[in-house]
């Protein structure tokens, strides 16, 4: 059964990895930069893989009725600092709907060899401030969710009839490019640990032991 597991484990990650680099799913369509070094570590370690991944944003999003989010118009996306000219141009350019102004935080999907290392996992980044962290699929396979908890989401009105107050949006827009500088400092906080895990681990049995 173990090594059953110890396969299925090694054939998704290969998998994964081949579909990864023929196709981006994301509204993006490519990798952040921010978290291309720990996507890597990730990948290049035998127990881990990502899934998916995002290194924070600030968007102006235009709701449909159903109020879902993959049903919502992206006017303006950035992975950076929010320009307020742009923002002010992205809620201007919405024809009908509620507009929102919201930051995300980084968030990542790992898929784990087993409890275990999800465990391992989530000791590690739940020290250095992703509280929310957890485990959300457990049966075909382990995944730990990572997800910040630096986050704003502001009502800007419902289109076309919106009085934009130019100071308030860059009052808001500043928010939100504060807690984009905090999350981009949690991101650097994950290479350090994840190194630092990783490093700590090297050369221990990953795969097989032979007192099992």
């Amino acid at each position: 059964m173990l090594a059953m597991a110890i396969d299925r484990f090694d054939n998704e990650k290969e998998q994964s990895m081949r579909k990864a680099a023929l196709i981006d799913k994301s509204k993006k369509g490519s990798v952040d930069p921010l978290v291309l070094p720990i996507i890597d570590l990730f990948n290049s370690h035998p127990d881990y893989y990502t899934t998916s991944s995002c290194s924070g944003r600030v968007m102006v999003l235009a709701l449909a009725p159903s109020r879902r989010k993959d049903e919502a118009e992206w006017t303006y996306v950035t992975h950076s600092d929010a320009v307020p000219a742009k923002v002010i141009n992205a809620v201007r350019s919405v024809e009908k709907g509620e507009v929102w102004l919201k930051q995300e935080s980084a968030i990542f999907h790992v898929a784990c060899r087993d409890i275990a290392r999800a465990g391992d996992l989530l000791e590690v980044v739940r020290e250095i401030g992703f509280k929310r962290a957890g485990i959300i699929g457990a049966k075909r396979r382990v995944i730990v969710e990572i997800i910040g908890t630096d986050a704003v989401a502001i009502p800007l009105g419902i289109a076309p009839v919106i009085k934009l107050d130019e100071d308030y949006i860059e009052y808001a827009v500043s928010c939100c490019n504060e807690r984009m500088r905090s999350n981009e400092k949690k991101l650097d906080r994950i290479v350090a640990a994840l190194r630092s895990m990783f490093s700590n681990r090297a050369g221990k049995v990953t795969k097989t032991d032979e007192d099992i």
